[in-house]
């Protein structure tokens, strides 16, 4: 009966209201885990109210729970307030009661406050008194809140930073953070809290608790947090986020305000970063967008933070995980007012940090040039061996002649369907023009899909795909820095660029005489976006050659035409084309561009054909002169007499000064 004494003799500095002081304590863990309400004290109207309701009595504790409850209510009165005017008063109050709870000691440096709660933390952590230790970490990170919320109030945010931060206080974070993963109501308050610290007034403090990263960042322990994803709406994400959710937030509030050096070493540690981007596709898109936007703005486009710590982040792994949000499906309903969908913001910073050396993942590239780690230019145009890769191999082989220097972004494009999905290809053919070099290779390496003419969603997707990657343009000096090379690229290298690996002369033949006009119409268009290229090429090449004393470039222009005119239909099948009845303006515009086409840049091929142009440059005459139901189509058959026109000119069986049977003009040039 000794210890019952001592129990009374010691309860008399706590609060009681309505409590029998003959009443026994009962050690259930319902009457351990359950505070009590207390009685009338549900309005805080003084200091003296919080200050009594706040005082910790290790044998008082349902009391003391009682009063951080009285505590949340008040603070959440103060943080989402209903009624602006009462703010001052509250505000007020809460001033007055901190005043009270400041260190006594006549130090400067003394840096006690709130020590009751402190108290009562060190106390639950020693007895392993879990509901105590949640609703302590879960008020004081409440409190940051309100303190940052007016600034009268900072000051003491400051004095309760320095006191979280005394190791006495910070090692029971580790404690909190660290424990069992069944305890989330532990887990969750303490990083809830460590965040508010961290970015409490712009991140004032968040050097500080760096400082003591043994307790409040320990690598382990927060990547272990960051996995500890769960399955739920994203509704119930705002209401109750994950552990998952709560710890990456944390991670990346010490992105935002730390400096280059801290954030350079948080990242350097591969556990933490691989666990954010893993479970990335599991995540709400409140947490996406978080995610990609503060990697994206205070990480990768850091400057100060150095290229070689970027590159470790994005390994093809993670640009993998990032890729796999096109596929997140999302109820319009549940995205943030002013955010994009998951898909979006993959796409977006994706697109960002595949095209730009800057950013860790694309390696510098010389354009059309094969790719070296040596800067020097001058070095490289005196020791290529050139005498192959003009005409003594064949051009068709490309693996032997060249090597890619980007090799993550080379395996990550090849798991990309960009015949399937329009963000697919967007990405792709923005990593295609800044990277040249990953043109050629991933056709060579992607030899699961064919192009002979199937109309299907999948084969149109390709061939949109295909002319998109044709018309990227011609890098200045053909990727030279500052000037045309003494020697040309590579005519395999140039070749892949014109008509990638699966355009060969019996697949577009193929599809020249498949009985679908859009499959006709898909091949035409691919045959002409690839002629204009191979006519800009060519004109580098003379443009080059006119300044280069090097014979390499005439070869290298001859050999490519050669290459080209090889792949490309004969002029017989494109004639063919034209002569089936019923054909439309535009297509017919389209079939005469590309006759066109093939006498201004392969003469060769063309002329391989005996076809007096006279007759149909008189019928298109003719045509042009008809009155027509629509204005496009005569803008169509003018477009067309033009184009019979210019073949006349480079026809040599032109005939011009004889007249026809049936016609009443004589040509005359």
């Amino acid at each position: 009966m000794g210890k019952r004494a001592a129990f009374e003799a010691n309860g008399k500095g706590a609060v009681s209201v309505d409590r029998d002081p003959k009443r026994q304590r009962t050690h259930s863990s319902l009457e351990r885990d359950s505070p009590r309400p207390l009685g009338g004290a549900d309005e805080v109207s003084s200091a003296r109210v919080l200050q009594h309701a706040l005082l910790f009595d290790p044998s008082h504790q349902n009391e003391f729970r009682t009063g951080l409850n009285l505590f949340k209510r008040f603070l959440d009165s103060i943080l989402y307030a209903a009624d602006a005017d009462e703010l001052p008063r509250k505000r007020a109050i809460l001033s007055e009661y901190l005043d009270t709870q400041k260190g006594r000691g006549h130090d400067a440096k003394d840096t006690a406050f709130l020590h009751s709660l402190t108290q009562a933390w060190d106390h639950a952590a020693e007895t392993n008194h879990e509901a105590v230790i949640s609703q302590v970490t879960a008020v004081l990170a409440l409190l940051f809140k309100v303190l940052a919320s007016c600034a009268d109030l900072l000051n003491y945010g400051t004095l309760l930073a320095k006191a979280l931060l005394q190791p006495a206080v910070a090692r029971r974070f580790v404690r909190s953070t660290s424990a069992a993963s069944t305890q989330e109501k532990v887990i969750a308050p303490a990083l809830r809290l460590l965040t508010e610290l961290t970015r409490f007034n712009e991140g004032a403090h968040a050097r500080a608790v760096y400082a003591k990263r043994d307790f409040t960042l320990e690598p382990k322990i927060l990547g272990r947090n960051i996995r500890m994803a769960r399955e739920q709406s994203a509704a119930d994400h705002v209401k109750k986020p994950s552990i998952r959710t709560t710890a990456v937030r944390y991670l990346l509030t010490h992105l935002k305000y730390q400096d280059e050096r801290a954030k350079s070493e948080l990242l350097a540690n591969t556990d933490v970063v691989r666990a954010v981007f893993d479970h990335i596709r599991s995540d709400p898109p409140f947490l996406v967008h978080e995610i990609l936007d503060v990697f994206q703005s205070h990480v990768f486009q850091d400057k100060a933070i150095v290229r070689h710590i970027k590159s470790r982040i994005l390994s093809g792994k993670t640009l993998a995980r990032i890729a796999s949000l096109y596929h997140y499906e999302v109820d319009k309903d549940s995205l943030s007012q002013g955010h994009k969908a998951p898909d979006q913001l993959a796409h977006e910073f994706l697109r960002l940090v595949c095209t730009d050396a800057a950013y860790g993942v694309m390696l510098p590239t010389n354009g059309f040039y094969a790719s070296t780690f040596d800067d020097d230019e001058a070095d490289l145009d005196d020791t290529v061996d050139y005498a192959n890769d003009l005409g003594l191999e064949p051009a068709g082989d490309y693996n032997k002649t060249t090597k890619v220097r980007n090799i993550v972004l080379s395996e990550f494009i090849q798991s990309q369907r960009p015949y399937a999905n329009t963000l697919h290809q967007e990405l792709v053919i923005e990593i295609f023009r800044a990277c040249p070099e990953l043109v050629g290779d991933y056709f060579t390496k992607r030899r699961d899909f064919s192009y002979d003419p199937n109309l299907t969603a999948t084969w149109i997707g390709y061939s949109a795909f295909l002319y998109q990657t044709i018309q990227l343009p011609v890098p200045r000096y053909f990727g030279a820095k500052k000037a045309y090379r003494d020697q040309p690229p590579l005519v395999p290298v140039l070749l892949q660029s014109i008509l990638p690996q699966p355009l060969n002369q019996q697949v577009l033949t193929k599809c020249l005489n498949h009985n679908s006009d859009l499959v006709q119409l898909f091949a035409i268009r691919v045959l002409i976006v690839a002629l204009q290229k191979l006519q800009t090429i060519v004109q580098e090449l003379n443009n080059a050659g006119a300044v280069r004393s090097s014979r390499h470039w005439d070869q290298a222009r001859k050999r490519l035409i050669t290459e080209v005119s090889r792949r490309c239909p004969p002029i017989r099948t494109i004639f063919l084309a034209l002569r089936k009845p019923g054909l439309k303006d535009l297509k017919r515009e389209s079939i005469t561009r590309l006759l066109r086409l093939y006498y201004e840049v392969t003469p060769q091929v063309a002329l391989q054909e005996k076809f007096d142009v006279s007759v149909p440059l008189c019928n298109a005459l003719v045509e042009a002169e008809k009155p027509t139901a629509a204005s496009e189509d005569k803008v169509f058959r003018v477009m067309e007499l033009e184009n019979w026109i210019q073949m006349a000119r480079l026809s040599p069986a032109m005939r011009w000064w004889q007249k026809q049977s049936e016609s009443e003009t004589t040509w005359v040039w």
